[in-house]
């Protein structure tokens, strides 16, 4: 379908606005996210209608503007970089592409055309626009992907800031996986690539009919010479617009007068202006066109970007009817034939304007808040003497200056101090005279490229697992809408469904009292309900379904709490060898995405916290909880998914940490609410997520945090064996240290290590220490190296081990041995000097007691008992059970 912006081609067309109206509905598809690409940009047109349509919608918008014609009104900028992306393009010619990409759901609509993101390029002029349209009915394929192939080329091509061009990456990801969901259907139309030119994408002639109609031709018109040549037309038209179009006559009519075949000139004396570009031609029965953004000019069709040439965006389609005549009923006056003595007039010249790269300055294509600093994009290398300006009031307030930019530099930080969240930067020399240019408004970038908040009933729907680890973080926004319903609604249920606290506790583990089974019931179907299918079989662990399998069952879940498990089992049992298993990785996306979702994790794992710190309290688990069972679970899997996605530093403890919280509560819970399966399974994955990451450091921060998650797992994974199907799809989206997918293979490695080889870290240590180690029992360990003092290396060995164990450790250098027992909370140590020296020490953890030595308190949990030449009786009780022989 060829829409234009005015009802040109037919009296069914609709203009550009209606139809982004139409859309913005939602009657066949959600709109959820919306990209324009445009030359000019009016933004008073733009936020007072489109922005408010596609927010309403709940769409994520960007826009990318040419940056040499940028001269917005500032009152009008009140949105840009708040409310929606804004972006500037800066390249040798001209950004000159028109697009707009709608998507959402299973469905996307592509407008391709002349118009630019104006009001007279959307209402008044006359344009031509070719639609591509994909539903979960099917999608025209081959155009839609050559399109995804040129917006990949765009970001290479054309310069861009980080954020601008993040966004082009995340709307061509979320096109091309939308095509991989829906029916192919076949397609004559075209989109030309943007690494050659343009005339590249026409035959070579000879054609029958040629007509040509654009409202700019080169002054030279080597366009329209080379279109002749390439296409040989025994008829040719061109339509010159009188007063509007910009030519020029001399140059022009020796062209048109050399062409071999007949030449007829149309007088276009409309008022209203044609600002359409079409290549239109006719071999025998079939008829072709170019339309898009390319005028007749040599910039446009004869050059790629690479080559001076502009970035154009243009469709090649076969036609069933010619584009031209337009609408019939227009007075012949308006179409009028002339000859070649007698061109229209064109256009007066255009007096020069001013620009936003005036000479001297770089284009300052964006401006980030990173924290409380700013973060600055530039186009090129910074010349000397240029210095960054603010102003907070877009019309009133005074410019002021934020410091100079370094010499050479592209990107530069700036304190962000006096500066607002709607203030408008520019460039400014700072030398004798004065050059600024033209000002860019500050970005919020979590805001911008988050959906709105939804109003009641309004939540998103959060469709795929792919939408809560994808870069949009409205969808974050959405899952944490639906905990806070979901505690609300407990809250409130709870005073109506229990006397008090210890009655909660009596009805729940008494496993005849149906009331308190029915409340849980309540509380999961509730939670299944708001969560929707997707996102619930995420928390389970299912694997991915189709639309229309038993995923959607859980909208409307039935039965009782067996009926579920029935439902877990069964669909854990169809996971095959093809399921997808490529890790996420956020490891290269902006620092503000990865500080908002280590911000939304750590905002659970504090409410974890308190839950944890509640239940010591109280010896109920289940009644203090704000979430169910079922809700822990997808927030413990999205924090494991964050953890691995580079969201945190490597060295950083803190997802460790968060993962300890909310494990405890989790499996607290999953005792009482009967998805143990799951969180055995979840707990076995992040338990081998956290060891991977600890390494073989004893005492470090990200070990110590390890530990806390293996404290957390280790009562259930002790007595449960994780089911395989489960593991493997928890293993889903996860990355090892080094980027590759985690395999079930490699948590089961890490948890037989962990549960049943007590001596595997130990001699992992040791290894890296250099030493030499013979591994004399299950639980003795004998060591050989430089070691100069024997009982502290193998203090050192123990670390995060619960015992009982024991080490032999040996000097290589020396006659010196020291051995070392640790069985919770005891540690015996004996040093062998001629005669053996006997101590004993206690506390629960053995890093309390390695602290306490390297901090010159050996004696703090020092147990006394006389000499230390006297032997220990328990201690030598520990050598017989050990076989350890003191000779």
């Amino acid at each position: 379908m060829t829409v234009g912006a005015t009802d040109s081609r037919a009296p069914a067309t609709m203009n550009l606005a209606q139809l982004l109206h139409t859309v913005a509905a939602g009657d066949a598809w959600p709109l959820e996210e919306a990209l324009f690409l445009t030359f000019g940009f009016d933004s008073g047109f733009f936020e007072r209608g489109i922005l408010g349509r596609c927010r309403a919608a709940g769409a994520v918008v960007t826009v990318i503007a040419d940056g040499t014609v940028w001269a917005p009104d500032p009152i009008a900028l009140r949105s840009a970089g708040q409310e929606y992306l804004l972006g500037l393009a800066a390249t040798p010619r001209a950004f000159h592409p028109k697009l707009m990409l709608l998507q959402g759901g299973d469905g996307a609509l592509a407008a391709i055309g002349s118009g630019n993101l104006t009001t007279s390029g959307w209402q008044y002029n006359t344009e031509l626009w070719r639609c591509l349209e994909a539903t979960a009915a099917g999608a025209p394929t081959q155009p839609l992907l050559e399109l995804a192939e040129w917006l990949d080329q765009l970001t290479t091509t054309a310069t861009l800031a980080g954020p601008h061009r993040d966004a082009v990456h995340r709307s061509t990801d979320r096109l091309l996986a939308l095509l991989t969901r829906v029916p192919e259907q076949s397609s004559t139309v075209r989109v030309l690539p943007l690494d050659r030119p343009v005339i590249e994408g026409l035959p070579q002639g000879p054609v029958d009919e040629l007509l040509l109609a654009a409202p700019f031709i080169d002054p030279a018109a080597d366009a329209i010479h080379a279109l002749l040549k390439r296409l040989q037309p025994r008829q040719a038209t061109i339509v010159l617009q009188e007063h509007r179009g910009v030519f020029d006559p001399a140059t022009l009519t020796s062209v048109l007068a050399a062409a071999t075949g007949s030449v007829t000139v149309i007088a276009d004396r409309s008022t209203r202006y044609r600002h359409a570009k079409l290549i239109e031609w006719r071999t025998g029965t079939q008829r072709w066109a170019l339309t898009g953004s390319a005028n007749l000019t040599g910039s446009a069709l004869l050059r790629p970007p690479g080559r001076g040439g502009n970035i154009e965006l243009t469709v090649l389609e076969e036609l069933t009817k010619p584009v031209w005549p337009p609408t019939a009923g227009a007075r012949d006056r308006d179409r009028e034939v002339v000859t070649l003595a007698d061109l229209p007039a064109p256009a007066e010249p255009h007096k020069p304007t001013a620009t936003a790269t005036p000479a001297g300055l770089p284009l300052l294509l964006s401006v980030v808040w990173e924290g409380r600093d700013l973060d600055l994009e530039l186009s090129k290398a910074c010349p000397p003497e240029v210095e960054v300006q603010s102003r907070n009031h877009p019309i009133d307030g005074e410019w002021r200056s934020l410091g100079a930019i370094p010499v050479g530099v592209r990107r530069h930080h700036l304190p962000g101090v006096g500066v607002d969240d709607v203030a408008h930067l520019r460039l400014s020399t700072s030398g004798v005279d004065l050059v600024v240019g033209q000002p860019v408004p500050v970005t919020n970038l979590p805001r911008a490229t988050q959906p709105p908040l939804l109003g009641p009933g309004q939540r998103r729907r959060i469709s795929t697992a792919e939408d809560l680890l994808g870069d949009d973080l409205g969808y974050l926004a959405a899952f944490a809408d639906q905990l806070t319903a979901l505690a609300n609604e407990r809250r409130r249920a709870s005073p109506a469904t229990t006397r008090s606290a210890t009655a909660v506790t009596e009805r729940v583990t008494d496993p005849d009292d149906t009331q308190g089974v029915e409340a849980l019931w309540r509380w999961e179907k509730a939670a299944r309900g708001l969560h929707g299918p997707a996102l619930t079989g995420f928390a389970l662990g299912l694997p991915p379904a189709a639309p229309g399998d038993a995923w959607e069952d859980f909208d409307t879940p039935v039965g009782e709490l067996a009926t579920d498990s029935a439902i877990t089992s069964t669909l854990s049992e169809t996971i095959s060898d093809d399921t997808d298993n490529e890790p996420v990785d956020h490891r290269h996306q902006q620092p503000a995405m990865r500080r908002a979702r280590r911000h939304w994790v750590h905002g659970y794992a504090d409410l974890a916290h308190r839950e944890n710190r509640n239940r010591l309290r109280t010896p109920n688990p289940a009644s203090h909880s704000q979430l169910s069972t079922l809700s822990w679970l997808a927030v413990t899997r999205l924090a494991l998914v964050f953890s691995c996605a580079g969201n945190w530093p490597d060295d950083d403890e803190t997802p460790a940490q968060h993962l300890a919280e909310l494990l405890t509560t989790l499996l607290a819970g999953a005792s009482a609410e009967d998805h143990l399966d799951e969180a055995v399974a979840l707990a076995a994955v992040a338990v081998a997520v956290v060891r991977q990451r600890a390494g073989t450091s004893a005492t470090g921060p990200v070990a110590v945090a390890a530990r806390r998650v293996e404290a957390a797992a280790q009562p259930v994974l002790t007595q449960h064996q994780p089911t395989p199907a489960l593991l493997a799809e928890y293993c889903r989206c996860l990355r090892t240290p080094a980027g590759l997918p985690l395999a079930p293979e490699t948590v089961d490695g890490q948890l037989d290590a962990w549960l049943h080889h007590p001596l595997h870290r130990a001699i992992q240590l040791a290894q890296t220490r250099g030493w030499d180690c013979v591994e004399a029992s299950s639980q003795l360990l004998q060591v050989t190296g430089t070691i100069s003092d024997p009982i502290t290396a193998a203090l050192a060995l123990l670390a995060g081990s619960t015992g009982p164990l024991a080490i032999d450790a040996r000097s290589a250098t020396r006659p010196l041995r020291g051995i070392t027992i640790w069985a919770s909370p005891d540690l015996y140590t004996i040093r062998l000097q001629p005669k053996p020296l006997w101590e004993h020490y206690t506390h629960p953890n053995i890093e309390a007691i390695q602290t306490s030595w390297s901090n010159g308190e050996r004696s703090r949990y020092r147990q006394a008992h006389g000499p230390t030449q006297q032997p220990i009786t328990a201690a030598l009780q520990w050598l017989d059970t050990l076989g350890i022989d003191l000779v």
